[in-house]
């Protein structure tokens, strides 16, 4: 049995009594010939308590107090994070040496310990601070009057309607910087919200961080890391094939490909040869390559030579690079348009997302057994050979 003191004041009793200890008293009391009588009497003496995973309006959680999971698993409560004296709200793990998982006010901590989270007139999960200004809200709208916010063992605090049961919010759907079982991450911009994690400023600053994690919302799905906007990480298109060092972010570096098949896994493209021949022999790949000859529109520029036109080189089954321009143009549309622009030095068309180009750099490039995508390489004439000009004939007589 555990008897506890309500934290607001409330002197009443709360007892927590198992179902072993009452029958083990009932038989006790029933072998000493007594009968156990409640009356009304002693029930004004029983304070009704909220689930202790439970937070209403009646109940809600002060500075220091804190709420554990129904089986144990977690906790939702104000921390101070590192060696910072601000507080905020979180959830963390049922371990001294756990990290936090998620949290509420990252943006606008508490500077003392008055903070209170509880539910507001409007019924949104809310943190106060001690002159009652709200630091962060739930944020939903028409959330009801009879609500309440429950920590489950999954690591999620979810906002219900008591009436209904219905779940109106989550914190898995607001993450911070921990992907947990159970979470989402999403990209569906048309049909809900963006779901991503978000790096903390520093180990004492759970703040916005440069780092972020999440599914690619325009180009082939796959996870990345991005270091402000710039792509520091790529997991690859979600596909069969086995984890190599191929899946390394830029492992063969700018404009070298990777194939996990072949004695060194690195080779330039065509058109293309290593930017450092002495590191690249060591095996040191992520210099990368440089282009042999330059594109139609550098030599007008450098010698006001004109010659022949750039065309495209095709590559099968790849690992696209990253693609920040996208437009919904036919392929042969898309083909033209990275041709008349001297900055396009790469296309590729696919039918769900459209024309990507590329006028930056090719990094992360991959060959893959089967699957992949087709990608087209701007090259100059002189690289593309015969074969090339045997194409065009072809393509003029059809």
């Amino acid at each position: 049995m555990r008897v506890l003191v309500l934290p607001d004041g409330d002197l009443s009793l709360i007892l927590f009594i198992s179902k072993k200890w009452l029958a083990s008293q009932l038989r006790n009391l029933e072998a000493d010939g007594f009968h156990l009588l409640f009356s009304s009497c002693f029930l004004v003496f029983i304070h009704i308590w909220e689930l202790p995973d439970t937070i209403t309006a009646s109940r809600p959680i002060r500075d220091p107090e804190t709420i554990i999971s129904n089986g144990g698993a977690f906790i939702l409560g104000f921390f101070s994070p590192g060696n910072s004296s601000n507080r905020y709200l979180g959830i963390w793990y049922n371990k001294k040496t756990e990290p936090v998982v998620w949290v509420a006010n990252r943006n606008k901590p508490l500077k003392d310990a008055y903070g209170v989270v509880t539910i507001s007139e409007d019924g949104n999960l809310v943190v106060l601070n001690g002159q009652n200004e709200v630091l962060w809200s739930s944020n939903v709208s028409n959330s009801g009057t009879n609500i309440s916010a429950q920590l489950l063992d999954t690591g999620n605090l979810v906002l219900r309607d008591i009436t209904t049961g219905s779940s109106i919010w989550e914190s898995f759907q607001e993450p911070t910087d921990t992907f947990l079982p159970g979470m989402k991450l999403s990209s569906q911009i048309r049909t809900g919200p963006i779901v991503q994690l978000r790096s903390w400023k520093s180990l004492s600053d759970p703040s916005l961080g440069s780092f972020s994690l999440g599914i690619d919302p325009l180009n082939i799905p796959e996870t990345i890391i991005w270091n402000d906007s710039r792509v520091y990480a790529r997991s690859g298109p979600w596909n069969v094939h086995k984890e190599t060092e191929c899946d390394v972010y830029g492992w063969c570096g700018a404009f070298g490909s990777c194939n996990p098949d072949k004695k060194p896994i690195c080779s330039c493209l065509r058109g293309f040869e290593p930017k450092t021949i002495q590191e690249w022999n060591r095996g040191n790949w992520t210099c990368g390559c440089v282009r042999k000859s330059p594109l139609q529109c550098e030599r007008i520029n450098q010698t006001g030579e004109v010659k022949k036109e750039d065309g495209f080189l095709k590559l099968e089954t790849m690992k696209l690079p990253y693609f920040v321009e996208q437009s919904s143009v036919t392929v042969a549309e898309c083909r033209e348009q990275c041709l008349n622009n001297c900055s396009c030095i790469a296309y590729a068309y696919d039918a769900g997302i459209g024309c990507m180009t590329e006028t930056q750099s090719l990094i992360d490039l991959q060959k893959f057994p089967s699957g992949g995508e087709d990608l087209y390489i701007r090259l100059a004439h002189s690289e593309l050979g015969k074969f090339h000009d045997l194409l065009l004939i072809l393509l003029l007589l059809c």
